[in-house]
């Protein structure tokens, strides 16, 4: 059963019985750190990942420095056949500024992988070494949407 006038439709509008207040006042000003902190979780659900460098080779190689903004980037490779005969593989080495080795990754036959890493933000470098493989490799940095960069 209807009760009269606590909410009426009209025309596609909301039309509020005296005394009712829209929920959306009420649950703004009642605000809590936990509300923002879900909204940076929603905000973090629409990250994106930015390309912070990019190379491709046959053969072993040692990248030039780049720079992570933020402490959580990853690496995306690639690998593609050269020799029919032979089976490929990809290790790349992270090394930050200092020259210490802080992760390796590796891809063991033709395909893709990702590898997540958490570090420090600074510079760092690849060093790459292959065996009978193409290769592709693309370090990205994880930005929300207030950081995306036009091209």
């Amino acid at each position: 059963m209807l009760r009269p006038a606590a909410l009426l439709l009209l025309a596609g509008s909301i039309v509020l019985a005296p005394g009712c207040r829209r929920v959306a006042e009420e649950s703004a000003a009642a605000a809590t750190p936990a509300d923002s902190a879900a909204a940076q979780d929603l905000a973090a659900a629409d990250a994106v990942w930015a390309p912070i460098g990019r190379w491709m080779g046959t053969g072993d190689k040692g990248t030039e420095r780049f720079t992570v903004a933020d402490g959580e980037w990853r690496l995306v490779g690639r690998v593609g056949r050269l020799d029919k005969t032979k089976r490929p593989w990809i290790v790349v080495r992270v090394y930050d500024a200092e020259r210490s080795q802080v992760a390796t990754f590796s891809i063991e036959d033709i395909g893709a992988d990702t590898s997540y890493l958490h570090t420090a933000p600074g510079a760092y470098h690849l060093a790459v070494s292959t065996g009978d493989a193409r290769w592709e490799l693309s370090a990205e940095e994880r930005r929300l949407p207030a950081e995306r960069v036009a091209p």
